[in-house]
């Protein structure tokens, strides 16, 4: 992702040209890493960033042209190009914290992001109140779920833990989290794995402990018997049975 220069506020430089009202002129915004915002600053000198209104559509057209060469060829490019020295340094002062934020982000956001979405905090064998973690069962945007077994009891039925991802542990999620135990708790229905707790890990992450149920994905298991539509349709009503059950106690998914 590039930052590009906010037409409408030409000190500060947005990843999608979108104002940011908390912004302080003279600073370059990029998403590069998880923070209360969602970016993290990048200091610059704000006399770069303050150029007069009739200059700022060079810095932008050189900023953009040099952002397509190698970086090894680009200072003589901008150089050559801007016949003005002081533009060319306020252009390289651009591209080198472009580049730094490039380093930071990686290749792309999705790799960026999948390996936001792996780094759990946890690894197999770490202790999460009275289980310990065998190996994660799924990943997703609120946290990790992991089988589990007792701690004092290796042999014992296994859970599922649900770990809050590191970072989204604020106020808000933890409120969300007991009322997921409060609604989970009132469930009982042969479809619906049940609540068995929850608490707070060592270091303050909220989780919750469900049923583990063995098995395989509805659909894999109807393909692999080769499942006639009958049958398939009578699995879905089942669904749909505990869907309604949990609709009716006010859990919406």
């Amino acid at each position: 992702m590039t930052g590009r220069p906010c037409p409408n506020r030409p000190g500060t430089v947005y990843p999608n040209g979108t104002p940011r009202r908390d912004a302080p002129v003279g600073r370059l915004y990029k998403p590069i890493g998880p923070n209360a915002s969602g970016f993290a600053r990048l200091q610059v000198p704000p006399v770069l960033f303050m150029p007069a209104p009739d200059r700022w559509p060079r810095l932008e057209a050189l900023f953009a042209a040099a952002l397509d060469l190698p970086e090894d060829a680009r200072e003589a490019f901008v150089r050559a190009e801007s016949g003005d020295p002081a533009l060319a340094d306020e252009v390289l002062a651009l591209l080198a914290h472009e580049s730094a934020a490039d380093d930071a982000w990686g290749d792309s956001a999705a790799d960026w992001g999948a390996a936001l979405l792996n780094d759990t905090g946890y690894e197999a064998g770490q202790r999460v109140g009275a289980y310990v973690l065998e190996h994660p069962l799924g990943r997703g945007g609120m946290g990790t779920v992991w089988r589990a077994r007792p701690a004092d009891a290796p042999d014992g039925a296994r859970v599922a833990v649900k770990i809050v991802r590191r970072g989204l542990d604020t106020a808000d999620v933890r409120q969300r989290f007991r009322q997921e135990q409060r609604l989970l708790g009132a469930l009982d229905h042969p479809g619906i794995a049940r609540l068995l707790g929850g608490g707070v890990t060592d270091d303050g992450l909220p989780f919750v402990v469900m049923e583990y149920v063995e098995g395989e994905p509805l659909d894999a298991y109807c393909d692999r018997r080769r499942l006639g539509l009958d049958t398939r349709l009578r699995l879905f009503q089942q669904v749909c049975e505990a869907v309604h059950y949990a609709h009716q106690r006010l859990v919406v998914h």
